[in-house]
């Protein structure tokens, strides 16, 4: 799911993102949160995960850009 202004609750099986980008420090900010039990009907939330991207990389960070393993 990819989330607008902030980063949602997680359900079932999902993976949450946001990209924010801040133009005064030319710095982009992934934000991910996903579910950490994999069975069917139960939710765990994961800690949240953020990673700086030096650079305007909104358009490279959408899910279709991305691969998980």
């Amino acid at each position: 799911v990819t989330d607008v202004d902030t980063l949602g609750i997680v359900t079932d099986n999902q993976l949450h993102m946001l990209v924010k980008y801040d133009p005064a420090k030319e710095v982009t900010q992934l934000s991910l949160k996903y579910d950490t039990n994999s069975a069917v009907g139960t939710t765990a939330q994961s800690d949240v995960i953020e990673i700086d991207f030096m650079g305007d990389l909104t358009a490279n960070l959408t899910p279709a850009a991305l691969n998980f393993i």
